[in-house]
């Protein structure tokens, strides 16, 4: 069947084992963490409950990512991973809101969960080693899981890897370092991943050429009440234009807001930088209006990201099959390569 997929690139700025203060890792390449996931996820003995990489601490905003599945290509050497992303729960139970009836006064429906089964819903990822990019994949949900994959590499290269050099204490393991061979001293070496949106130097050194002749910038954002800062912020916008005794913030809505403003090269640096290390959001956005240009230049134009047809199966309602979707890109590969080759 023929689907809508959204795909996105990602540039993998840190990957493996690094000395401080050092930008290249000493071990541990994209292709050689991804093969050992690989390896480490398909043990005849391993079932996806222990796949997660991570404890979650109380109080902490994200929830367990578990390995659903993961494929590798050939010769491409291509990962394809699907992760299911958990999502929160009752005592055991999934709770929905009745959209239709007023504030104050909507019911709410539980739902059973069935023993043993994780709340969630699946993201997937196309991992390019050799290029040192992947790729998010999303068809209906609007949630890519970077963040959630960020964390998850970040915690398997920290304590899953061959390069782990434990030791036992009763009834617990304690990581002394790392080593890039068998029997060497373990080192104190600093285990990282991460990554950013692929960005497109020449969009972006237009904007940086030009800045003296900006004249308004523009943001769009999505105010998310689980965020206090968000709240604050829809507080202070409503009192703001008069609304003495504002309503609470109880779902996420969309804001666009623009002032004028020249901003500075520093300026112009830091507000790029910020767009990039917040981003997720296809909603997410900062616009630029130039003196004598019709249009605003956004920073979303200059990430490497577009809509494709792929024709692929699903297992079901939810999940995707994963070696049907690398094949599907596989087939499309140059076609969507030339987002980052350009």
């Amino acid at each position: 069947m023929i689907e809508e997929a959204r795909i996105t690139f990602y540039e993998i700025e840190r990957c493996g084992y690094y000395r401080y203060n050092h930008d290249e890792p000493e071990f541990g390449s994209v292709l050689d963490v991804m093969s050992q996931l690989h390896d480490w996820v398909k043990q005849d003995d391993c079932v996806l409950g222990e796949t997660c990489t991570y404890k979650v601490e109380e109080g902490e905003s994200v929830y367990h990512t578990y390995c659903f599945d993961l494929v590798k290509g050939n010769p491409t050497n291509d990962f394809l991973l699907t992760t299911w992303n958990e999502v929160p729960s009752v005592n055991g139970q999934i709770a929905a809101v009745n959209a239709t009836e007023h504030v104050g006064a909507a019911t709410v429906n539980l739902s059973e969960i069935a023993e043993g089964h994780i709340p969630g819903y699946a993201t997937y990822f196309w991992i390019i080693p050799e290029r040192k990019i992947f790729a998010t994949i999303c068809f209906h949900n609007a949630l890519n899981g970077h963040q959630n994959f960020k964390k998850y590499m970040k915690e398997y290269i920290a304590k899953f890897t061959s390069y782990v050099v434990a030791e036992e204490d009763e009834d617990q393991t304690n990581i002394i370092g790392y080593a890039q061979n068998p029997g060497e001293q373990a080192q104190n070496y600093l285990p990282s991943f991460n990554s950013r949106l692929f960005r497109l130097p020449s969009k972006l050194e237009y904007l940086r050429n030009n800045h003296q002749f900006i004249k308004k910038i523009i943001r769009k954002n999505k105010l998310n009440p689980d965020v206090q800062e968000n709240l604050s912020f829809w507080e202070w916008m409503l009192r703001n234009i008069g609304i003495a005794d504002p309503e609470p913030l109880e779902n996420e809505i969309r804001i666009r807001y623009e002032f004028n403003r020249t901003p500075s090269i520093e300026e112009l640096n830091t507000i790029i930088h910020q767009y990039y290390e917040d981003h997720d959001s296809k909603w997410d956005d900062v616009g630029f209006h130039l003196e004598g240009e019709d249009a605003p230049i956004w920073l979303s134009h200059s990430v490497a990201k577009n809509k494709f047809d792929l024709d692929i199966e699903k297992d079901n309602a939810e999940i995707i099959n994963a070696n049907s979707l690398l094949a599907a890109i596989c087939q499309n590969r140059q076609n969507i390569l030339n987002l980052v080759n350009n």
